[in-house]
């Protein structure tokens, strides 16, 4: 896996790439690599749902604000329940399986949210 490529050193990581070569690629700082197998472009990533107003989900640079990572606080009536939008250390579908379970309960009305 890539985390214990890079650990070992069998996976080197560079950035700001000047230009690629017929055999390599050569860097902004000069340093240079040949024989090239794989190159992965790590551009980022940025959270976004544009069918929900940014005012519901308190979007503000890939930070939400949602009660327990799941709930919009601010809305009036819990019908909305946002699922594995966390950055746990693990697994996220056991959590996201257990944030399922949790909104269900809150939809049916066995659980209750705190008010406002």
């Amino acid at each position: 896996d890539l985390p214990n490529a890079i650990i070992s050193g069998r996976v080197l990581m560079k950035s700001h790439v000047k230009k690629f070569t017929e055999k390599g690629v050569i860097f902004e700082d000069g340093s240079t690599e040949e024989n090239i197998d794989v190159v992965i472009f790590a551009t980022g990533y940025n959270i976004s749902f544009p069918y929900t107003q940014d005012s519901i989900l308190g979007t503000q640079t890939n930070k939400f604000s949602l009660y327990k990572h799941v709930f919009p606080p601010h809305l009036e009536k819990h019908t909305l329940a946002v699922i594995g939008l966390i950055k746990p250390i693990g697994a996220t579908m056991p959590i996201s399986e257990l944030q399922v379970r949790w909104a269900k309960r809150i939809f049916k009305g066995l659980n209750k949210l705190p008010s406002g």
